[in-house]
């Protein structure tokens, strides 16, 4: 049955096994990614090990706060990451009257469709 754990605690694990008889880290295991997690699979048998959470900024704070190396590596790159969420979120227009007035000429009264011509 597969472990469901955090990103940083599957890093951490020093040594992963299956009931095949392998065992090895978890970088060496068959990974596939979706928006939310990394499902890791045995890469002698194919079968599921792990269903690994991607971190959240919180969980990358935490794991660099309790001492993960990788943590205090990934946090300057999260927390920007951070930063332009929050200013795209403040530069998001929710209303029509937001969008800026434009002087454009007046359209063509002229409707062209396939084969017409012009007339002037």
């Amino acid at each position: 049955m597969p472990v469901r754990v955090g990103y940083y605690e599957a890093a951490r694990r020093t040594t992963w096994e299956c009931s095949c008889g392998w065992h090895g880290r978890f970088e060496e295991m068959v990974q596939g990614l979706s928006s939310e997690l990394i499902e890791a699979s045995c890469p002698a048998c194919d079968a599921h090990l792990a269903s690994v959470d991607l971190p959240t900024i919180e969980d990358t704070r935490r794991a660099a706060d309790a001492g993960s190396d990788e943590a205090e590596r990934d946090l300057p790159r999260a927390e920007a990451t951070e930063g332009r969420w929050q200013r795209a979120a403040a530069l998001q227009l929710t209303r029509a009257d937001q969008l800026p007035h434009l002087d454009l000429p007046a359209p063509d009264p002229v409707c062209l469709g396939p084969g017409s011509r012009r007339r002037r």
